[in-house]
């Protein structure tokens, strides 16, 4: 590719159409946005009211605040960004949550935190999609970014890979270790590319508050 048309990409990735920006602002406003959803979880509901699950079996996070729906063409441009190396879709996800957020925008927390990866797993991929994301908004709303003080210390098998809740729950469990600064943060962020059953993002959630945090929200980019 050269080194142009990385900047100005010539055509859509959707469809294809000439466009100056990675996807079309046609495509981008024709994206599956959450609309209704539980407020816990954030899971697509008929009224924003807590889900069933959520009412029997709540979280440990306050709330989920999701800008898409995982579906087609979502699904499509996440995988292009997290496994194809396409940092243009990156940006459109992170600039596409950037202006969900400005519109409807969610209580600001002390810190935006990025879901780590294992070092051995960001080492393959060469990037955290999260941390990429996370910076972006971070710069945005002028708030810090920290990426240190929670790390992923067990590399286990990817959690898409899994079937059942109880197997993703477990692969999880004990796979990160906080190490709180000082003074320590009380209102987290969690950022994430997609939420599917939310163990990964429960368990940190689990770490952080018994390391002194008092609230962590989600914000991700898609809901399954």
């Amino acid at each position: 590719m050269r080194f142009l048309d990385w900047l100005l990409p010539q055509h859509c990735y959707l469809c294809a159409k000439s466009s100056l920006s990675a996807v079309c602002p046609d495509c981008i406003q024709a994206l599956p946005y959450q609309q209704v959803a539980c407020p816990r979880c954030g899971r697509a509901t008929r009224h924003a009211r807590l889900c069933t699950h959520c009412r029997h079996q709540p979280p440990l996070f306050k709330h989920t605040y999701a800008v898409l729906r995982y579906l087609a063409p979502v699904d499509q441009l996440i995988h292009a960004a997290k496994y194809q190396h396409d940092f243009r879709m990156l940006a459109v996800l992170a600039d596409i949550m950037q202006q969900h957020f400005e519109q409807n925008p969610p209580p600001l927390p002390e810190v935006l935190m990025p879901v780590p990866l294992h070092p051995v797993r960001q080492w393959g991929r060469g990037y955290n999609q999260s941390y990429i994301l996370a910076q972006k908004l971070a710069q945005h709303f002028n708030l810090p970014l920290d990426y240190r003080s929670c790390c992923r210390i067990k590399n286990t098998e990817q959690q898409a890979r899994l079937r059942s809740r109880e197997a993703r729950h477990s692969n999880v469990y004990e796979a990160f270790a906080y190490f709180p600064p000082y003074p320590a943060w009380q209102h987290v962020a969690l950022i994430d590319d997609v939420f599917s059953t939310g163990s990964t993002l429960n368990e940190i959630t689990r770490v952080l508050l018994a390391g002194g945090v008092r609230r962590v929200d989600i914000w991700c980019c898609a809901r399954r």
